[in-house]
């Protein structure tokens, strides 16, 4: 999946997308725990490809949430709702790396 993004085949991308969640549902099948955060991840990378920001945050809450419960209840979490918010955090962020060098 994660090649099929990089190399811009986001057909090939979603069919892998679905083929690991069978895999990983039928690992599930049989007992073995499977952290599923890194496969949520590289399906966002395929959502923001395909801009589609409003998934890709419900997609990384998800892949928050199986890494670890526990985080919602320690941390305050902002949910960021709009993507102007999204855009005007990354380009915040980005003014204040390039500022630094």
């Amino acid at each position: 999946m994660h090649v099929c993004n990089t190399n811009c085949q986001y057909v090939d991308a979603e069919t892998a997308w679905h083929q690991a969640l069978q895999y990983v549902s039928r690992l599930h099948d049989h007992g073995v725990v499977v952290n599923r955060a890194t496969l949520y991840c590289e399906y966002c990378t395929l959502l923001f490809a395909r801009s589609q920001y409003d998934e890709v945050v419900a997609v990384l809450l998800t892949a928050l949430s199986t890494v670890c419960q526990q985080l919602i209840l320690v941390f305050h979490f902002t949910l960021v709702t709009s993507v102007d918010s999204i855009v005007a955090c990354i380009s915040d962020n980005l003014y204040l790396i390039t500022a630094g060098n």
